[in-house]
């Protein structure tokens, strides 16, 4: 399966949103561990890490083979 940074976002904020719901106490569920597992940092999204712009500009910032690493 290849990388795909809207699953990827989505899977990361599922995790924030359980994170942040959690408290000392409760019991997560096996959707609830399962998605926090999926949680993977930001820094493989170029999209997080360059603002909006035109290829040309995330190719001046060093972004490497956007989009066409990750197609849809």
């Amino acid at each position: 399966m290849s990388f795909n940074p809207f699953h990827q976002l989505r899977d990361n904020i599922e995790a924030i949103h359980i994170a942040l719901v959690y408290k000392p106490g409760d019991v997560l569920s096996a959707h609830g561990t399962a998605a926090l597992r999926k949680y993977a940092s930001f820094g493989s999204i170029k999209a997080v890490l360059y603002p909006a712009g035109e290829k040309q500009e995330w190719e001046k910032r060093h972004a490497s083979n956007w989009p066409e690493a990750f197609p849809p």
